[in-house]
């Protein structure tokens, strides 16, 4: 799973998880089997929005804490495909972040 794009919100503990930051993250999947559900994960460009609790170098991540939406499905990694799935980024961003925020209870701080 290679990144492509990423940056840190920051935020406030919710209810169920401890956080500092919730990370936003672009990346190329492969796809495949998925043992966790089950089901065939298809091959593409992801986005996905993660609680992780940042001390430091340290990186903490409560399992099944977030969650991730496929951008761009490709047959291949390519750089018209990753493009692509930066140019869609902006209107999923936001829906990820409140569903993460919402079902969690977490807050976000106000960045001047």
């Amino acid at each position: 799973m290679s990144g492509i794009f990423s940056k840190r919100i920051p935020c406030e503990n919710g209810i169920d998880v401890r956080c500092n930051v919730l990370e936003v993250k672009v990346y190329y999947d492969l796809g495949g089997y998925n043992y966790f559900t089950s089901q065939p994960k298809r091959r593409g460009y992801y986005i996905s929005v993660s609680p992780l609790e940042v001390c430091g170098n340290m990186v903490g991540y409560q399992g099944f804490s977030g969650t991730c939406m496929i951008l761009n499905e490709v047959k291949r990694q390519s750089k018209k495909g990753e493009e692509e799935a930066l140019r869609l980024m902006p209107e999923h961003e936001q829906q990820l972040i409140d569903y993460v925020c919402n079902k969690h209870g977490i807050k976000l701080k106000e960045t001047a």
